[in-house]
């Protein structure tokens, strides 16, 4: 506490004092020490700052003492996203400053509209303050400090065998388990089919979470994720245009909806035409009925699992992840990397990939998966003259000699079948084309609502339809396992 009797030269100097290393509790009408503030300075300076609010007749100074004891002890300190790693010596600090440059860092190729060319730009995930020895992080990225990870402590947790898991996904869990407590994040790498929502639902079984968040970028995915937490016996709940099931121990909810909910809470400006265009075919927004306590209820979560993890450096993703800074958070791909070198984004909010992999060829040779035939077909095009590129990709996508030889292939292979494509006009055209071969099919897209989707891939599962054409939203996670599969004609 500061004393009532100092003038208000030495009252204002007492506070910029204190602004330095603490924070101000306005309910309470107390200054308390502030970690992440305390780690930016030195031991000389902070003991300078201590003797001269001492001289000021500053009360409670003493606590700032034990928090220094306390930091020479332990080298580690987790803050939100972040983790402080100090070092002992010079010598050590500035052999992990070049390790940090080396794994912290990535390169990624930017235009420059000036010089009409491109160059390339450092993105630097690190921090270092020379003062005190100090490299601050993202705690995701812990593990790429190997002196730091195997000193580091984030949470309590106890292994439990969960029974309902194959032998391949337990190595997994138990993987999974050993990072989130040592850095509160993992991402799981397991190719499609492995059963990523069971090992998700496990994670969440160990942990024994009071609250969770399953996040994906659209609802068929969520919906799956919501039946399988129930299959297992867990309270699942979805939020959608139709559904705000918030109170359940589970929360499955897109990203967008999450996003403009807390874009709303702090009053920033929301447009959904500014949405990534990595990212824009698949995210799905819906209106709900209360977007304050929906962002109250995810800040409370202990546990975010986040589906298709390879998303996470979209700007959207990015901003809802990292709004709640304390949570454990679990990430699920079959391919936790980018083309863009962006990967390091990946890890720094969800965690590296665990050691335990999922292989799709592991899987084939033990029998959980059956393996892929893939055959290339060419096709006599259409095209004449000199085109731009978008101009190409156009001609190729609506060529009618190219639609019709899909119908074609078609007529010789096992049903039901699933057509992916680009753009929205191209699946109904094509959908058009293939009805009037006598197919039974339906078109799916991001416009048909997500209980329609549902109906339609029931249909699916239970060969009462021939096929569907679907846009992107249904080439990642979708689970159409078949009650049976009809052999090839």
């Amino acid at each position: 506490k500061i004393p009532s009797f100092l003038s208000n030269k030495d009252f204002r100097y007492a506070v910029f004092l204190l602004k330095k290393i603490a924070e101000y509790d306005s309910t309470r009408k107390r200054w308390y020490p502030s970690r992440s503030k305390l780690h930016r300075l030195s031991k000389q300076k902070i003991t300078e700052i201590i003797l001269e609010l001492n001289r000021l007749g500053v009360q409670g100074t003493s606590e700032v003492w034990e928090y220094l004891r306390e930091i020479e002890l332990q080298p580690i300190d987790f803050d939100g996203n972040y983790v402080y790693i100090r070092f002992d010596d010079e010598n050590s600090f500035a052999y992990y400053c070049n390790l940090a440059e080396e794994k912290l860092a990535y390169e990624i190729r930017r235009w420059d509209p000036e010089t009409g060319g491109y160059y390339r730009e450092k993105i630097r995930r690190y921090w270092v303050n020379e003062e005190t020895w100090t490299i601050k992080t993202f705690r995701g990225l812990l593990p790429r400090i190997p002196e730091a990870y195997r000193r580091a402590h984030y949470y309590n947790i106890q292994y439990r065998d969960i029974e309902y898991l194959r032998p391949y996904q337990k190595e997994a869990l138990q993987s999974i388990l050993q990072q989130l407590s040592k850095c509160g994040a993992a991402t799981l790498q397991a190719t499609a089919g492995s059963g990523k929502t069971e090992i998700a639902v496990a994670t969440y079984q160990a942990l024994n979470c009071p609250k969770t968040f399953f996040l994906s970028l659209n609802t068929d995915l969520l919906i799956q994720a919501r039946n399988r937490f129930e299959k297992y016996g867990f309270q699942a709940g979805l939020v959608a245009s139709e559904y705000f099931e918030i109170d359940k121990n589970v929360v499955c909810c897109t990203v967008q909806t999450l996003y403009k909910c807390i874009s709303q809470l702090q009053k920033a400006k929301y447009n959904r035409y500014q949405i990534d265009s990595e990212i824009k075919s698949l995210l799905e927004e819906h209106q709900v009925r209360d977007p304050v306590k929906l962002v109250r209820v995810f800040k409370k979560t202990k546990l975010v699992i986040f589906d298709e993890v390879q998303h996470v450096p979209a700007n959207t993703v990015w901003a809802t992840l990292s709004y709640h800074q304390h949570c454990l958070r679990l990430g699920l791909s079959a391919t936790p990397w980018r083309d863009d070198q962006r990967d390091l984004d990946i890890y720094a909010l969800c965690g590296e990939p665990v050691k335990r992999k999922i292989s799709s060829s592991e899987l084939i040779g033990k029998g959980f998966l059956v393996p892929a035939t893939i055959f290339m077909v060419r096709y006599p095009h259409s095209l004449v003259g000199n085109y731009t590129w978008n101009q190409v990709v156009k001609k190729v996508l609506y060529d009618e000699n190219r639609m019709k030889l899909i119908v074609k292939l078609l007529r010789n292979l096992p049903k039901p079948f699933m057509i992916l494509v680009r753009e929205i006009r191209q699946g109904h055209k094509l959908n058009v084309k293939l009805r009037a071969a006598g197919y039974k099919t339906y078109f799916v897209s991001s416009r048909v609502s997500p209980s329609q989707r549902n109906e339609i891939f029931e249909k699916i599962r239970n060969h009462e339809i021939d096929g569907i054409v679907a846009t992107t939203l249904a080439d990642e996670g979708l689970d159409l396992s078949l009650i049976h599969i009809s052999e090839p004609t």
